[in-house]
């Protein structure tokens, strides 16, 4: 069964045509927008949102007024019937959820057993039919999710993507996890820590990231002090449990490097059997406010012998409004050790730079790192991203495609300091890799859907009707033969290429072929898709 609209009025039904019907946005809540809260948009109406009117629910447009913002805005909660799941708390009636009564959609209190059942729903991301066995493509909508800055994404063995990022309010370190990076924006984030009330760790918390080492959870993170929220170091949690989302975390202390002072944004990886640290500290004999230093581990909780600086802030895009490198994230391929880092002010400015060593060099010898003379990654106006950095990286499910997971946000003028700006977002596109075998990390990409990677298929070959039309009566891109092109023409395309259900229109494989070579595959959806959005103007496309 599935939440839909039909006319206007808002049911559950186990079939739905057409599929658009079940298909919504979860937008940031139209009376609060803090994390927690949505709008549940129509995806084929465009600005129509599900209200409640008198307890029950119906499909009306934004009419801009304050009740129907309230009667709109609902707080994600976990699943009253069980946790893994998602209900939904009306905003203006916060003892009230929604339900399902009859088949029909209501705002009711919840009592019995049987209510919370009906108030209790899974959220299925759009990258996937089958949340618990998605396939291997990835394709997700930017932002992934809003207001988490510093995203820390990691893949684990059991099919989950753990999502840790700094949030606005800097006073707490959630976890999230998902089956696919789209899923990541509807996960339920747990609060697995809080910043202590006085002293040590009572500042502002920064840039924690999860890891697994050695069967047990670590998390890694930056915390000022009570007194002084800015004097910041690093500690970290652990996690004995299998689950890091329900297992208790433990403080394992302040992780001490050589000295202290300003120090943040710690990472790790394992090279050749050696455990290293990596991050970022302020050294009071130079002349920057962070640099990059690099030492070995003996153990997850301590580094040991003397840590080395690796980079410090010396090109003038590294400098602006602050001398700063801070946020290295790894990745380790095609013979190289990379070091992505970001520079500058937390503003448009804020960019990426990168840091390349041969993988059998001595990761200790400064000498063994080359800096880039320029940002591989910065500021676009002509997709609208500013600010892009402190990512980390992952892959698709089948390991096959390396992805980036940066925040950025969407304008470029901020009022006041950076820092408080909350509306650093978190999003994801593909790493592609040069013929020296460098990453491109190419520009940020505009908001929207981005289609990271599909696995190439081998379609079973479909003999071609012998009426088909002619080259002039075709309409390429009308996938499913109703004389337009819109999104449902994408689903279906997706859905062929995932190998799950072909078309049926008689002339489909005609129409699909977007760009003419005589194939059909995730060439053509990525054309359909910019047509659709209006940047491509006509069809066929041939480049």
């Amino acid at each position: 069964m599935y939440v839909r609209n039909a006319n206007f009025d808002v049911r559950i039904d186990d079939n739905v045509t057409p599929e658009t019907d079940a298909q919504w946005v979860l937008v940031p809540g139209l009376a609060n927008s803090k994390e927690g809260y949505v709008s549940i948009q129509s995806a084929n109406h465009p600005g129509y949102y599900l209200r409640h009117w008198n307890y029950d629910f119906r499909l009306e447009k934004n009419d801009g007024t304050a009740i129907f913002a309230e009667d709109a805005t609902f707080k994600m909660v976990p699943g009253l019937a069980d946790p893994s799941y998602t209900s939904f708390q009306s905003y203006n009636y916060p003892n009230r959820y929604i339900r399902h009564y009859d088949y029909l959609l209501r705002l009711d209190e919840i009592v019995t057993a049987l209510d919370r059942e009906d108030a209790t729903f899974r959220v299925i991301d759009g990258s996937s039919v089958d949340p618990d066995k998605p396939d291997d493509s990835v394709i997700v909508t930017n932002p992934i999710v809003r207001r988490r800055a510093d995203p820390w994404v990691y893949r684990h063995t059991d099919g989950y993507y753990y999502m840790t990022a700094s949030v606005p309010e800097y006073d707490r370190i959630e976890l999230r996890r998902a089956k696919t990076l789209q899923g990541l924006s509807t996960a339920t984030p747990k609060t697995i820590w809080r910043r202590h009330s006085s002293g040590i760790m009572g500042g502002h918390i920064w840039a924690p990231e999860i890891h697994f080492i050695d069967g047990k959870w670590y998390i890694y993170f930056s915390a000022g002090t009570s007194s002084n929220y800015f004097d910041i170091r690093l500690y970290v949690l652990e996690c004995q449990d299998s689950n890091p989302l329900t297992g208790t975390w433990v403080e394992k202390g302040q992780l001490k490097t050589n000295w202290e002072s300003f120090t943040l944004d710690a990472t790790t990886f394992e090279h050749n059997g050696t455990r290293y640290l990596v991050w970022a500290q302020k050294d009071p004999k130079i002349a920057s406010n962070s640099n990059i230093y690099i030492a070995k581990m003996n153990g997850p909780l301590a580094i040991t012998g003397s840590q080395v600086m690796i980079a410090s802030p010396q090109y003038s895009w590294e400098k602006v409004g602050y001398a700063v490198n801070e946020g290295p994230a790894v990745l380790k391929k095609n013979g190289k050790i990379f070091i992505t880092f970001s520079a500058s002010a937390t503003d448009s400015n804020y960019c990426m730079g990168l840091l390349t060593a041969s993988d059998t060099a001595n990761l200790l010898d400064p000498k063994s790192w080359y800096k880039s003379p320029n940002p591989v990654f910065q500021s676009n106006t002509s997709t609208g991203q500013y600010g892009p950095g402190h990512n980390s990286f992952t892959t698709s499910p089948d390991g096959k495609v390396d992805i980036m997971v940066y925040h950025a946000r969407n304008y470029r003028d901020i009022t006041g300091d950076p820092l408080y700006d909350p509306n650093r977002h978190t999003r994801a596109q593909i790493v592609n890799w040069n013929a020296d075998g460098t990453p491109d990390f190419g520009i940020p990409v505009a908001d929207g859907t981005n289609v990271i990677y599909i696995p190439p298929q081998t379609p079973t070959p479909t003999p071609i009707p012998t009426n088909s039309a002619t080259p002039n009566d075709l309409i390429y891109g009308d996938i499913n033969g109703d004389n337009s092109v819109n999104s449902t023409d994408l689903t279906a395309l997706k859905r062929y290429l995932l190998g799950r259900i072909a078309p049926t229109a008689p002339n489909w494989r005609l129409t699909s072929d977007l760009n003419l070579d005589g194939n059909i595959n995730s060439t053509d959806l990525t054309i359909l898709k910019r047509y659709i959005l209006g940047r491509i103007k006509a069809l066929p496309w041939v480049d």
